[in-house]
């Protein structure tokens, strides 16, 4: 099995007006690297996200619509 590709910023969702979008369990995975802290910042999360780095679950967000919302990441040292 092989997940679909997507740029990001993406919507999964996204559909003409008046027809309803996929729904279900999205993935986005990326690489970066960093020095010090950071912060992920997303601008919108339509109900639920959780957000892994390292394997760490780092926040969650809930919502009832797009919203933006940010976690901050930890130096590596401090993972």
């Amino acid at each position: 099995w092989r997940p679909n590709a997507t740029v990001v910023p993406s919507t999964l969702d996204a559909a003409p007006p008046g027809i309803p979008g996929d729904r279900g369990l999205a993935v986005y995975r990326t690489r970066f690297q960093q020095a010090g802290r950071a912060r992920l910042q997303f601008m919108a999360c339509s109900f639920y996200c959780r957000v892994f780095v390292d394997g760490a679950e780092l926040g969650e967000h809930r919502a009832g619509g797009y919203v933006p919302w940010w976690v901050d990441v930890p130096a590596p040292s401090a993972r």
